[in-house]
């Protein structure tokens, strides 16, 4: 039987904020490292670019030295200074080509350090008012981008990271129909998703059944775990977050057997 691999994602392990506070003091890679290396089980980490891939020999020794594997490279398209109005989907040709050279720069660098996944949360293409996106536009842009950027390697696969909302009211990549059309559109192989265990539950879906639609097709690629409440009545939503999880580990093995 296959068995269970668990990575951390290197960006919780330093500062952290959200639109109240900040969280954790600010650490460099070595500490970051020295973080991950006491948690028992752990198979591997989540690096981020560029953020703690500045210098890609440090990581690759730090990997060695620490007895980890790079489950991913994790690239970060959603910097107000470039994409303020859109990366993947943006109108301007210059934030869509600076979401292209950033992931592109990311495949070749996960290939370094020995992995053959990226993946990103494309936060940046979404919206806040009615009339303020042109839809069809948008996704035309969304699906060219892409297109673009699974074509640079066919190597490494690209698993996109669906959410609902935040930073903006409403994410274009918003539950698992929308990555599912968009996996259709694009029509290659190396395209799938980040199934972000949390964004599901906050797009009232349920996880187990988004990662068995995920699995038909061949997308499921990757898997962020994590608990959070979903919208439900308020004295049913402990019962209900707790047994949607469980039944999506339910699901998760079964998908990990066939």
């Amino acid at each position: 039987m296959k068995s269970w691999k668990f990575c951390v994602n290197s960006g919780f392990l330093g500062k952290r904020r959200d639109r109240f506070t900040e969280y954790q003091p600010a650490r460099d890679l070595r500490e970051k490292f020295f973080l991950a290396s006491q948690i028992d089980g752990l198979h591997g980490i989540e690096l981020k670019y560029p953020f703690d891939l500045q210098d890609v020999k440090l990581a690759k020794q730090l990997l060695e030295d620490n007895g980890l594997q790079c489950s991913a490279v994790n690239v970060d398209i959603k910097d107000a200074t470039y994409f303020r109005y859109g990366a993947l989907s943006a109108r301007s040709a210059e934030a869509r080509n600076k979401s292209i050279s950033l992931i592109r720069e990311g495949m070749d660098i996960a290939v370094e350090l020995g992995t053959d996944l990226l993946s990103t949360c494309p936060l940046a293409d979404g919206y806040d008012y009615p009339f303020q996106l042109d839809y069809i536009e948008a996704w035309n842009h969304y699906i060219e981008t892409v297109s673009q950027i699974v074509s640079y390697r066919d190597d490494v696969k690209l698993a996109l990271e669906y959410q609902p909302h935040e930073p903006h009211a409403k994410i274009l990549l918003g539950n698992v129909g929308m990555i599912l059309h968009l996996c259709a559109e694009v029509g290659a192989p190396n395209l799938g998703a980040n199934l972000d265990i949390g964004h599901s539950f906050a797009a009232l879906e349920s996880p187990a059944e988004s990662a068995a639609l995920l699995a038909s097709k061949k997308r499921l690629f990757y898997v962020h775990t994590n608990l959070h409440f979903a919208l439900v009545k308020r004295n049913f939503r402990n019962y209900a977050s707790y047994a949607n999880y469980c039944s999506n580990l339910l699901i998760l093995q079964r998908i990990k057997k066939s």
